[in-house]
């Protein structure tokens, strides 16, 4: 909402839901999350409801599908309806996004995604396929959302000085601190920063407080 007496301006997207260029051939958005501004001006956009990561240049109201496929998600493989298909990550892994929440650029000028839906950071740039940096160790198909390791629904993240990967676990009620991918503590299991450690199981959160 724009102040009292002032104008908003669409820089980016056309305020209605949406996918693709309209007719005016400005880029339309559908329930974007985080966003990014670059180094060099250009601001990334966490797509949410299109999964895919966007990247404006500035003065650009087409933007350009840097990270995902606009309007294709990632497919789920669920082990008990798909007993009879091989056990292993979709193909389209390190390709497609599932509710991309969060996006910012890393210290090696690469660029970092929060697919929310998926419980993940990716680095994309570079190579043909992204790499996962979190879950520590590359995703699987056997995840529980009781396990106390899983990222469960992230909402946001950002990068630490240091390299470090700051994520916001919201479904565990905590923030955890990933060690710099590439460092000598990069397979360490995530520090809690904020929060109880494995809160999950509660609906209320941490455990009530005895009287």
């Amino acid at each position: 909402m724009a102040p009292a007496g002032g104008v908003a301006t669409f820089q980016f997207g056309t305020g209605i839901k949406g996918k693709g260029l309209d007719k005016q051939k400005r880029r339309q958005l559908n329930q974007p999350r985080g966003i990014c501004l670059c180094a060099d001006g250009s601001l990334l956009v966490a797509d949410y409801g299109n999964h895919c990561v966007l990247k404006f240049k500035p003065g650009d109201a087409k933007g350009q599908v840097v990270a995902g496929e606009e309007g294709k998600f990632l497919p789920t493989v669920d082990p008990l309806k798909d007993i009879d298909k091989p056990m292993c990550l979709p193909e389209e892994e390190g390709v497609l996004l599932k509710r991309p929440g969060d996006v910012c650029e890393d210290l090696e000028r690469g660029m970092l995604v929060l697919d929310t839906d998926e419980g993940s950071v990716q680095r994309f740039g570079g190579d043909t396929r992204a790499k996962t940096l979190v879950p520590v160790g590359g995703k699987s198909i056997h995840k529980s959302v009781g396990a106390p390791e899983i990222v469960k629904n992230p909402r946001g993240l950002t990068v630490a000085p240091d390299g470090a990967l700051i994520v916001c676990d919201t479904w565990s009620h905590r923030v955890l601190r990933f060690a710099p991918p590439g460092s000598a503590e990069e397979m360490e299991k995530a520090t809690v920063l904020a929060g109880m450690p494995n809160t999950w199981g509660r609906q209320g959160g941490p455990p009530p407080v005895p009287r």
